[in-house]
């Protein structure tokens, strides 16, 4: 049997994830790789992709070394077996509140004995290769990554159980929901944000689980919540990219001087 890469977070070193929610091809997993991003998530819950297109963009992504992430707007059990069926690695489920609603997500993402994911045969997580349904389900197991968004005021108060939740790898802070929750919308210098991710941190890193952000792009603040004990950052989406790019590409060329051409009518 071909080895499955192994996509299990470690708080060494800082994960960088790039999420797609406007591109439909194979060639936006190979970039991403290419840029020297760890991990893609497809995004399910801000845009209009397909599972189908969902399944075909985290195969390229495992294909091309980065871990392959889902990313939905609730925990739906159907929803998340099939994305695993068809190929993504990991599975990012938004506004979860507390530990019974991370408990469920478990549920949903883990074969027995650690959680209640139907049964399959081979699959793309597993290469297509051979094996009893044992083996099969605990490599499948070990290459699923298990996270929530950490996305309101309630969720920071419950943040140490949800991340005690056995079989959850990763709470993601959703900068931009959390910030509105907590009445300073988009404000992450105040010292109530602050104070959540430093809250979230603890919790985390007390339990052994890896902590997230995403939302945020100025580089002095990252840095700054990197040092609190972020160890995840979802660093923007190729809609972000391509608008920034596009946006400075056209400045560039506007600001080049155009002189007259002798001869030439305007």
């Amino acid at each position: 049997m071909m080895p499955v890469h192994q996509n299990r977070l470690t708080p060494d070193r800082l994960w960088k994830c790039m999420s797609i929610s406007l591109a439909r091809t194979a060639d936006t997993p190979l970039i991403a790789a290419a840029a020297g991003f760890d991990c893609s998530n497809v995004d399910l819950e801000h845009s209009a992709v397909s599972i189908e297109t969902a399944s075909m963009l985290s195969i390229v992504a495992s294909g091309a070394g980065l871990i392959p992430f889902v990313r939905l707007p609730r925990n739906d059990p159907e929803t998340i077996a099939r994305l695993l069926d068809s190929g993504t690695h990991g599975i990012i489920v938004s506004h979860v509140h507390d530990a019974k609603e991370a408990a469920r997500v478990v549920d949903a993402c883990r074969f027995a004995p650690w959680g209640q994911r139907p049964p399959i045969a081979s699959n793309p997580v597993n290469r297509y290769g051979t094996g009893t349904w044992e083996e099969i389900a605990a490599e499948c197991n070990a290459a699923t990554v298990v996270a929530v968004m950490i996305e309101n005021a309630e969720a920071v108060d419950n943040v140490g159980d949800i991340a005690a939740v056995p079989g959850l790898d990763l709470l993601i802070i959703g900068a931009w929901d959390l910030s509105a929750s907590l009445g300073v919308p988009m404000q992450f210098e105040n010292p109530a944000f602050r104070s959540a991710v430093t809250k979230a941190a603890s919790g985390c890193m007390s339990e052994g689980k890896i902590l997230g952000l995403a939302g945020i792009s100025d580089f002095r603040l990252l840095a700054e919540f990197v040092a609190i004990g972020v160890r995840f950052v979802s660093a923007g989406t190729d809609q972000i990219f391509l608008r920034e790019a596009a946006f400075a590409r056209a400045a560039k060329l506007r600001s080049i001087d155009v002189q007259p051409m002798g001869g030439l009518k305007p």
